[in-house]
């Protein structure tokens, strides 16, 4: 009787796992037990680019992997998946477009996987009832924070709408975060925390005043409270601002290298135009020696020139009541402008850096010889630094 009842058990939880087993299969997998012929999977991959949560037109992507993989059900079981066909996506008329065909029979999951490096890819179950099968994607990961002060010059928004308009239009980043004189800078990287993985790609740009704070020579940039003050980094520098005040938010290279741990992504870029932002890359260098962060700086511990214009038209000088025209401000770093220039060349990370490096000394000096340049504390030599250890190269095409 006993060994009765230890049969009638073992058929009964036989028959329950094939139950359960069929009824899952059944429910997930319609090609198993259905359709058997060749299938073409075909479908586009896109970004929908966010501005501060604000969509903008969504971009077809080429060169993005689409992969079909299959698994052997054998019940109860699902065994390992394996990869069987694979294509990129189109470019041209096709931007964004994918189209594979492939064999399916009953007895087998299938799965559709879209990647591509900076991206955070996806992996979805596929069940074809006809021959055409579609799946769309929409992939997300490139995520670009800018945080910038206004006091350096009216335009600088201008400035910071056409670097984020390179890096959507060309980069084909997926969400950019503005954050204008924003005081919660800790947040502000949260903010990106929230939006990166492990995958992503992460750029940061800061533009703002930089500062060395006397006695101590500690070293960063501040976004001033309000519009109380003026020019805060030459105040700051000649000790005409107490650092301790609430007067303005100072973010000291230490502490910005720090918070930056939070992020999961391995592949970060950080870009400083500011005064005696060489500190930035100093600091990587010393303390975070083997985090895949590039550090890239406008300048050492010599103060940064403002970019006023090809033919120096920004920033002339109009006698009379009232301020300049708004057309006049500067427009951001000489360092920056020519950075960004060399990544509309074609240029990587590297190579826009010394083509950068290359541009300025001419722009420097001639504005130094018409007087224009020639404040009290600007070198004429400003020697931008950076920083790399990375995987990947940046703004190279076979990345992007």
């Amino acid at each position: 009787m006993k060994k009765t009842n230890k049969l009638i058990k073992t058929a009964f939880v036989l028959f329950l796992t094939l139950f359960l087993s069929m009824t899952i299969i059944g429910t997930l997998d319609v090609s198993a037990r259905g359709y058997t012929g060749t299938v073409t999977f075909q479908g586009e991959v896109t970004i929908t680019p966010e501005i501060d949560g604000v969509p903008q037109t969504t971009i077809g992507l080429s060169g993005i992997s689409v992969q079909l993989w299959k698994a052997s059900i054998v019940f109860p079981f699902i065994g390992p998946f394996q990869k069987v066909k694979s294509t990129t996506t189109l470019g041209g008329d096709d931007l964004g477009e994918y189209s594979l065909s492939y064999y399916v029979q009953p007895g087998n999951l299938y799965e559709l996987r879209v990647s591509r490096l900076a991206y955070n890819s996806q992996n979805r179950l596929v069940f074809p009832m006809n021959p055409i099968h579609t799946e769309d994607f929409t992939l997300n990961g490139k995520v670009a924070l800018f945080m910038w002060a206004n006091d350096i010059g009216e335009s600088a928004d201008d400035v910071i709408n056409d670097y984020t308009d390179y890096l959507i239009e060309e980069e084909k980043f997926t969400n950019v975060l503005h954050r204008y004189e924003y005081l919660n800078w800790e947040g502000a990287i949260d903010n990106v925390d929230s939006l990166e993985t492990f995958n992503s790609q992460v750029f940061i740009y800061i533009l703002s005043h930089g500062e060395m704070i006397e006695p101590d020579n500690i070293w960063g940039f501040s976004f001033k409270e309000g519009d109380t003050l003026d020019s805060i980094a030459w105040h700051v520098r000649y000790g005409k601002v107490d650092p301790n005040t609430l007067e303005y938010v100072c973010i000291r290279s230490s502490a910005l290298a720090e918070k930056i741990q939070c992020l999961e992504s391995r592949n970060i870029f950080l870009a400083v135009e500011a005064c005696y932002s060489g500190d930035f890359v100093w600091e990587f260098d010393e303390f975070y020696a083997n985090d895949k962060v590039f550090v890239m700086s406008s300048t050492d511990d010599d103060p940064a020139t403002l970019w006023i214009g090809e033919n120096y038209e920004y920033c002339i000088y109009y006698p009379g009541p009232g301020d300049p025209p708004e057309e006049n401000d500067p427009h951001g770093g000489v360092f920056s402008h020519y950075f960004f220039a060399g990544l509309a060349l074609g240029k990587t990370d590297i190579q826009a850096f010394n083509y950068a490096v290359s541009m300025m000394p001419d722009y420097i000096e001639g504005g130094y010889n018409i007087g224009i340049l020639s404040w009290e504390g600007l070198d004429e030599d400003q020697n931008p630094q950076y920083r790399d250890t990375v995987f990947n190269t940046w703004f190279d095409e076979n990345y992007t």
